[in-house]
């Protein structure tokens, strides 16, 4: 396990003078979208980014930890400037990538920059991976103030979050991943990833016995729709194309003044359709809540997104597309499933033999209850044979 960084090198290091010249670089460019903002109540004086250079000794970069997930480690940052708060960041350090990139936070940021103007995302700020004044690469993005995504009340405004960013004009000169084959891409990344438990100690004959009737299902998607993208034989392969999420866990979701995407870990270029599935899957939901959705909230939510994005009068007279839009979003739910459950195989594997440098106490019991036979009877029963 690698060497940990805590609040105090955080903090030591955004009062340095390297990341001040980062931050004002950043602050002069046409980047900055809406300027500094003073604290409501607070005098309404204007402050310019030479204010800050000219009376450096004025300013101060106050840090607090925010939290971990499984690659990465993010902290509050608080900018106040003559006793007033004047910007909110959140400075995020990177541990390891779950899409093998060697420039990770690299990727993040291009993808915060593809989808910021969507108004419902974080909007990045810089970042660096020289590891020239920082032992580890990191990334500042705004810091969005609200509470976190309940699924009993917020469903539907995440419909409307994610119809936002699913809208949102994909860069020409963008890098993202794009998988030619999604269905295909995300069989084989469950492959991979469950061949580490199968190829273990922890590995359990019962677990295995249950997810190969997983694997199974999702073969038979596999060649069922392997049409569709082998030619031209699908009407949605270029017209179809979002930038996506694919990690729609509801912690990543924050309700402020709208609801907000603020986790950008891996976003690729794909069909909306798979965000969907991810969203509305049971091994999504019941990550961080034990809420599973019922088969109308699932349907009540797949309406209403279909009619924020083409139009109420367009779902009324196109029942077609949106059973063909319905279908899809089914296909995935079942894919996430598998790609759900051999993540939790693959990091079951990894939490207990330590191969992780972020090592969460209620992700380590979180992975218990999804390899859970009941769990995984569940599972196939309800979503994989149904």
């Amino acid at each position: 396990m690698v060497d940990m960084l805590d609040t105090r090198d955080v903090a030591r290091f955004v009062k340095s003078r390297a990341f001040f010249d980062r931050y004002y670089n950043y602050l002069i460019s046409k980047k900055h979208i809406g300027g500094l903002e003073i604290d409501k109540g607070e005098r309404n004086t204007p402050v310019v980014p030479s204010d800050l250079k000219n009376n450096i000794d004025k300013l101060e970069f106050k840090t607090s930890f925010l939290a971990n997930g499984e690659y990465n480690c993010n902290y509050r940052i608080e900018v106040i400037y003559e006793a007033r708060k004047i910007d909110d960041m959140v400075f995020r350090i990177n541990y390891a990538s779950q899409m093998n990139l060697k420039n990770q936070i690299a990727y993040e940021f291009m993808g915060l920059e593809a989808v910021c103007k969507s108004g419902v995302t974080p909007v990045p700020y810089f970042y660096d991976d020289s590891k020239k004044d920082f032992p580890r690469d990191y990334l500042v993005m705004a810091f969005i103030q609200g509470r976190p995504m309940d699924y009993k009340k917020d469903l539907l405004t995440a419909a409307k979050c994610l119809n936002m960013i699913h809208k949102t004009c994909i860069p020409d000169d963008n890098s993202l991943v794009e998988p030619d084959n999604p269905f295909k891409a995300i069989l084989e990344e469950s492959t991979n990833m469950y061949s580490k438990y199968r190829s273990s100690d922890l590995f359990d004959p019962r677990v295995d016995e249950r997810v190969q009737k997983i694997f199974a299902r999702v073969q038979q998607i596999c060649d069922r729709l392997d049409i569709s993208y082998d030619g031209q034989n699908s009407t949605d392969k270029e017209g179809n194309k979002s930038i996506i999420n694919t990690e729609l866990n509801s912690s990543n979701f924050i309700i402020g003044d709208r609801t907000y995407l603020i986790d950008w870990e891996k976003p690729i270029i794909g069909e909306k359709e798979q965000d969907l599935g991810h969203f509305l899957a049971p091994t999504t939901s019941f990550w961080k809540t034990d809420i599973i959705f019922t088969r109308d909230q699932v349907e009540g939510f797949l309406k209403y997104y279909f009619e924020e994005f083409y139009g109420i009068e367009y779902y009324e007279f196109k029942l077609d597309q949106f059973e063909s839009f319905r279908d899809k979003v089914y296909s995935y739910i079942r894919m996430n499933c598998l790609r759900g459950v051999t993540w939790c195989a693959m990091a079951w594997v990894e939490y207990n033999k330590s191969e992780k440098d972020l090592l969460n106490e209620f992700t380590f019991n979180k992975l218990k209850a999804y390899l859970d036979l009941d769990y995984l009877d569940m599972l196939v029963r309800d979503f994989i044979e149904d």
